[in-house]
């Protein structure tokens, strides 16, 4: 098509400003705006354009290769649930006291569904909110503490199979990362992990109190 246009020359052109990845100074744009003008396409295949914006630093950079955007679309707006995993979108970063520009073509690679999920999840496991916030105080103080032991664990029990215990396990695994988490299926097995413990009754949490708070492990 360029060539019979003859506008072949254009691909030596883009090649010095189009890359794989964001440049630093991209990411430092994109980061630095308060919304951002992005395209994609409904359900019904149909192209559309957005606004989304938010607070300061609602754009993050990790890497080169990623824009997160704690953003979406308004109930009733045309993308409304268009962004999901896979979805090409294209996104047109705007400084308008000096008319800069940046585009950014790309793909959708994760969504805060999963979020909502665990939330959801959370909901009906810790039905007591002061529990939910004790657990999730604690399980923010051990990722950003990785090096240290917490004086204090949770300790699950329940009577009955399906409560949740397992699946909670997976996702706190999946945050630690498998090759750092350990399943044990039965109290001797966690039991003789540890020094001592005043007791090997599952239904009664103080009895393990020594256990979980201990800072002494063999």
């Amino acid at each position: 098509m360029q060539e019979r246009l003859g506008v072949r020359d254009i691909e030596d052109w883009a090649r010095k400003v189009v890359s794989d990845h964001l440049p630093e100074q991209h990411r430092a744009f994109h980061t630095n705006q308060p919304f951002l003008v992005v395209s994609a396409r409904d359900r019904k295949d149909r192209p559309w354009v957005t606004l989304l914006d938010g607070p300061d630093s609602f754009v993050t950079s990790p890497d080169p290769q990623h824009l997160v955007i704690a953003s979406k679309p308004a109930p009733g707006d045309a993308l409304e649930g268009a962004f999901e995993v896979g979805a090409d979108i294209g996104i047109l970063g705007i400084e308008l006291a000096t008319r800069r520009r940046n585009r950014v073509n790309g793909r959708v690679v994760a969504t805060d569904r999963g979020h909502e999920v665990a939330t959801e999840f959370l909901d009906v496991f810790l039905t007591r909110k002061e529990e939910q916030l004790k657990f999730l105080d604690w399980l923010a103080w051990c990722l950003q503490n990785e090096g240290d032991k917490p004086a204090w664990a949770p300790f699950f029990y329940s009577s009955t199979k399906g409560s949740g215990k397992s699946t909670l396990s997976k996702l706190v695994g999946r945050l630690f990362g498998e090759e750092n988490t350990v399943t044990l299926n039965g109290v001797e097995k966690l039991t003789s992990r540890f020094n001592t413990t005043d007791g090997t009754n599952p239904r009664g949490f103080g009895n393990y109190r020594p256990l979980l708070a201990g800072r002494t492990v063999e």
